[in-house]
């Protein structure tokens, strides 16, 4: 077994509430969620930082995500982003100034 190491988070309690319910939902702990949701963003940093298009990958394997779109294709695990919406990394930035530039 890998040595883990104990890390105290204080979040807001909003941000609490969304990763107890995220949690509930998806049958982990709250604990699980946060380590899948912390190498799912250094994966999608190394990723953005060698210029290759970086992809969020599911929170727990074999799940999809619970935000259905008309724009998602059958074989996509999540939606394609037009060029006027909101960046999906959370910058606040449109995608095509951020993450959608070539």
């Amino acid at each position: 077994m890998t040595e883990t190491r104990k890390l105290n988070l204080r979040l807001p309690p909003d941000l609490y509430a969304q990763l107890v319910e995220l949690a509930s939902h998806e049958c982990q702990s709250a604990n699980a969620v946060m380590v899948a949701a912390l190498r799912n963003w250094i994966e999608f940093r190394n990723r953005s930082r060698r210029g290759t298009t970086a992809r969020p990958m599911p929170l727990a394997t074999g799940q999809a995500t619970n935000a259905p779109s008309s724009t998602a294709r059958a074989g996509d695990a999540f939606p394609k982003v037009g060029p006027n919406q909101p960046c999906p990394c959370g910058s606040g930035q449109k995608y095509k100034r951020c993450h959608g530039r070539p």
